[in-house]
Formats: structure tokens, sequence, C-alpha cells
């Protein structure tokens, strides 16, 4: 089995996905008058709820088994039934674009994905759209892209005590095919919302919300690197040291501007680690990246939108 091993950052995050691609503005216009860029983007929505919320049962598509209106729909999967259609149940499920939250709590869990391979998506599903309320976290997968997206995000209904939302994301990584324990010297792109307010937090205020990008935080810039050489891998010098006294190296960071170690009075030494360089990069382009998990807090917020904007459309 392979080990998960988990790396927590500081960063706030509000957490919202898409799920349809959908125009973001009239034709001719850059920008939108909520703050959101133009293009092909993905929406989601968060929706804060009271604690005694009871989450929706999964729903399933429906087969047109015969097709007495005409419009060319039999054997098609359809949420409804037409009038007058026939229809059967199928096993197949009906994936919306809304995570449900508390309105008041803290570690509210919800797992992010890309799955690659054999099971890939075409588009953004919310696979599990509850967390906080049935004791599961929610589940958001997104579609493979290689070239990242663009995010935005906006607070949105009654601003009533100003509510604000944040969260500390997981990176959650594999160790590499050989079962090599891997080490990360490097972050995400930011350690919080760099809103223009100077906030780590999104928050519903009184008057209009604009949207405002939080790309950065879905980026990884740094090296990840293995102890074990590789064909694939670059040598790389660091500085190490032994904290707990064993004779194992276990602790390691990027030499100092000018190539030394931190003068501390502590014994780091140069060793050298078989690393790859990334350089904001879209953490689902990583391979060793298991997903993201997202313990979000919530004080009051009812209503968070996020908009995937992928690059290159």
């Amino acid at each position: 089995m392979r080990k998960v091993m988990i790396i927590s950052f500081l960063a706030m995050v509000a957490v919202c996905f898409a799920v349809s691609p959908v125009s973001a503005v009239k034709p001719g216009k850059d920008v939108n008058p909520n703050g959101f860029p133009a293009g092909t983007h993905w929406n989601m929505n968060m929706i804060g709820k009271k604690a005694n919320f009871t989450c929706p049962v999964q729903e399933n598509y429906l087969r047109v088994t015969v097709d007495e209106n005409g419009d060319g729909d039999e054997d098609a999967l359809v949420e409804t039934c037409d009038e007058g259609d026939t229809c059967a149940e199928t096993d197949v499920p009906i994936y919306g674009n809304v995570v449900f939250i508390p309105e008041k709590g803290d570690g509210i869990e919800i797992y992010m994905r890309s799955p690659k391979g054999n099971d890939p998506v075409s588009e953004l599903q919310v696979r599990d759209a509850c967390a906080g309320f049935d004791g599961d976290p929610a589940e958001v997968l997104l579609p493979e892209l290689n070239e990242g997206c663009r995010v935005f995000a906006r607070a949105l209904a009654k601003p009533t005590d100003m509510p604000k939302i944040w969260t500390s994301p997981q990176f959650e990584m594999i160790q590499d095919d050989n079962g090599n324990t891997l080490i990360y010297l490097g972050d995400l792109g930011g350690t919080g919302f760099k809103t223009k307010d100077n906030k780590d937090y999104l928050q519903r205020k009184k008057g209009k919300s604009v949207g405002e990008e939080i790309s950065y935080l879905l980026q990884w810039s740094g090296n990840i690197c293995s102890l074990e050489e590789a064909d694939d891998l670059t040598p790389t010098n660091v500085c190490a040291l032994d904290a707990d006294n064993d004779g194992v190296l276990d602790t390691f960071r990027m030499p100092e501007e000018g190539g030394g170690c931190p003068n501390d009075d502590q014994n780091w030494v140069i060793t050298t680690l078989y690393c790859n360089y990334y350089d904001q990069e879209w953490i689902f382009n990583i391979p060793t990246l298991s997903e993201y998990l997202w313990n979000v807090n919530n004080e009051g917020m009812k209503l968070l939108q996020i908009r995937f904007y992928p690059n290159g459309n």
C-alpha cells in the first residue's frame, strides 16, 4: 500500500468549484461588472445551511425508453421524463454544482481531486454535496487541465453580520513509484487571500460584491525531491539536519542565497537530493499529488461563488 504524506499549509482559501462551462460576458466585453473576467468557465456555489439541514438524497438519471412526443430523445438520459414519454430508472448519478456546508462551523472537510488515466472526468463534478452534516467530507472532481486554471471567488447573499469564510488546505502526496519518501521544498503561491483590502479571508460586506483572483492558491512553486537517484530527477544540493540526533538526516531546506546553510547553531550540512522543480505549476499537474483536503471554517457565509477559467480557452 502506498503511504500518503500530508503537507499542511497556512493558506486560507474559499472552496467552491464549477460544473458547467458557460460564457462569462456579453460579446465584445472583457470584464463583467461583477469583476469576473471574460471567457469560458465553470461555476459552483457553496451554500451555508443551518445545523439541522438534511443532506439531499443522490438522484439518478432516467432513460427514455419510448419517445411519444417525437423530440428524438429515445434512449437518452434525462433528469425528468417528458409528458407522454416512458422512462426507466438508471443507476447513473446526477452530479450538481453545489456544496452544502454549515453556516457556522470549523473543520468542514472538502476533498478535491483531478482523476487521470482510466478514470478521467470531462466536467467538474460535485460527487458528494454535503460537508459537515453527515460525518463525511464533500468530494469535488475536476477535469484534467494541462494548462491549469485562473480561479476567482466572490462572496454573495445578504451581508448580515459581515460573514466570512476561510480554510487551511492540506496538500496530500503519495510516495513515488519505487516507494521512496518524497521531500517537499516549496510552497503554494500564497499563504492566504491577497484581497484588495488586505484580508486573509473572503467576506460579504455591504454593497456590490466583486470577484477577486485566487489562482495562486492552486499553484505550487519549488522542488519535490527523492532520496534516491533517478534518470528523470536532477541532483540538487540542499541543507540537511539530523533534528532528532538518531544519525539520519531528516530535516531539509534549500540553501540560502549564496549557497550556504543557516547559521543558527544547528549542525546543518550540504547533501544531495534528486528533484523536480516546478514554477507556479497547476497543482494537479504534479505527478505525485494525490488530492487536496480543504478544512473550511465558516462564520455565517450563506453563498460563495467560485469560477474556474481553463487556460488556453
